[in-house]
């Protein structure tokens, strides 16, 4: 068992690639750690507010796709290999969760005023709205 102290609030979100770990938490920090030795090497602070969703791009090695909630509601793309932010996407509000397309370079999230979005990556647009919650939808599988 491995126990790494990295977040000073909750954490919400966690993505594996390969041998590297990044999280995000309520402390609006994102950090990522080398499984093989348990060190952080990088640790973040991008967002003011809890970083509520987080996972590594299928189609570009080394970007994190990062999305801010109540604070925020931003997502942004960050490139661990250049340690420098790609772009930031404005996600009109809060952000509870999102998953990333391969195929289509695609992203869905979920957000706080119970719609689903799909993003365009390529332009960082959403391209259609889907809707049916009546609350705030928290999650995707």
């Amino acid at each position: 068992m491995l126990t790494v102290f990295a977040h000073k609030m909750e954490v919400c979100g966690l993505t594996l690639h390969h041998n590297t770990v990044a999280s995000s938490g309520n402390d609006g920090r994102i950090s990522i750690w080398d499984l093989r030795n348990s060190k952080i090497y990088h640790s973040l602070k991008l967002f003011s507010g809890g970083v509520k969703a987080i996972q590594w791009c299928p189609w570009k090695v080394g970007q994190l796709v990062a999305a801010g909630g109540i604070k925020d509601h931003k997502v942004i793309l960050w490139n661990s290999n250049t340690d420098c932010v790609e772009r930031t996407i404005d996600a009109v509000s809060q952000v509870t969760a999102i998953r990333l397309r391969e195929g289509k370079r695609e992203m869905v999230s979920t957000h706080g005023r119970g719609v689903a979005l799909i993003w365009d990556m390529e332009k960082g647009k959403h391209k259609r709205i889907l809707k049916g919650h009546k609350g705030r939808v928290l999650g995707l599988a």
